[in-house]
């Protein structure tokens, strides 16, 4: 598989949408890419570059060299093929360069809790700890479980580090391999490309399989008859074509089918879609925000609040308390 980031794929997806969009050859933009760029995305364009001058279609090499999020990138591939523009393949690119920018976002959030809480353990195993193990019979206001931690540490100080270190671990390993986008940026990108392959006169059932594929719903893309009102379709764009498609303009619900009117429905499908990805982008970022932002910010407000007052109050005050008697 291409070891390529999100920002590597990005790029790559940028040029292959430029190449389209002004008619270019689609190994001319790929020349580019392996001469004018370093690295792995060089050599992965010039893997690209050497299947399609074979005779291989651009998906089937993208398929041979697996790039990642190699569905939605086929997928995109494929939607600007038959819509004529190159609206996918910048839309996907953008929102694998925003993720990339999240992740960045997440380890600068992040890092002062982490750095802050090895601090306070580090002063705790070096200098506290041993201050209390010298001082414990003169000074006896220490709380009986403070006095124990700090015996505890001078000879099983490595233990937290490990746990810590195997746990930080895991993390990272379950992260990268979570192959797919989250589920709701593939509703998102579910219902701004069914949109815009409607859009293009796609016709109905190769644009949801298309859609589908963006998505990762592979049973979806894969099945034999599929429609707007296919329950699954349904869920993914949280919209009831029957209420889009239907005008009720009395109280005894006698309206106009407006499913006669091709040119209209399509318009209200188009509508009705981008505002189903607006939804479902707002969502993302309200999650975002949320997850990475706020809940970063507020550990380490806690963990520097936690820090100090317990500083003050088990280690600094019992100290004072008795040098002064109180």
């Amino acid at each position: 598989m291409a070891n390529l980031n999100d920002q590597q794929l990005a790029n790559l997806l940028d040029a292959l949408g430029s190449s389209m969009a002004s008619d270019n050859p689609i190994p001319t933009a790929l020349k580019q890419l392996s001469s004018h760029r370093g690295g792995r995305l060089s050599q992965v364009a010039t893997q690209l570059l050497q299947r399609i001058e074979r005779g291989e279609s651009l998906e089937a090499a993208v398929r041979e060299v697996g790039l990642p999020h190699g569905e939605q990138v086929i997928a995109a591939i494929r939607g600007s093929q038959k819509s004529g523009t190159s609206e996918m393949l910048y839309e996907t690119s953008e929102t694998l360069r925003a993720r990339h920018d999240l992740k960045t976002t997440i380890r600068l959030n992040w890092f002062y809790p982490c750095v802050l809480t090895v601090v306070a353990y580090t002063m705790f195993v070096i200098s506290l700890a041993p201050t209390i193990r010298q001082n414990e019979e003169l000074i006896r206001r220490w709380p009986d479980y403070v006095t124990e931690s700090a015996h505890w540490v001078q000879y099983n100080w490595w233990i937290p580090p490990c746990v810590a270190g195997a746990v930080l671990c895991i993390v990272i390993l379950t992260l990268r391999k979570r192959s797919q986008l989250p589920a709701v940026q593939r509703r998102s990108l579910f219902c701004s490309t069914l949109a815009s392959q409607l859009n293009a006169d796609v016709p109905e059932s190769e644009a949801i399989r298309i859609a589908a594929m963006m998505a990762g719903e592979k049973s979806l893309a894969n099945g034999e008859e599929i429609t707007l009102n296919t329950p699954r379709v349904k869920a993914l764009t949280d919209v009831d074509w029957n209420d889009v498609l239907f005008q009720h303009d009395n109280p005894d619900d006698r309206g106009q089918d407006l499913s006669a009117t091709p040119s209209l429905a399509r318009t209200l499908q188009n509508a009705s879609l981008k505002h189903a990805a607006y939804r479902y982008e707002n969502a993302a970022r309200r999650r975002e925000l949320l997850l990475h932002r706020i809940l970063p910010q507020t550990a380490g407000f806690i963990f520097g609040f936690v820090f100090t007052v317990g500083m003050a109050f088990l280690f600094i005050a019992p100290i004072f308390g008795t040098m002064f008697g109180w």
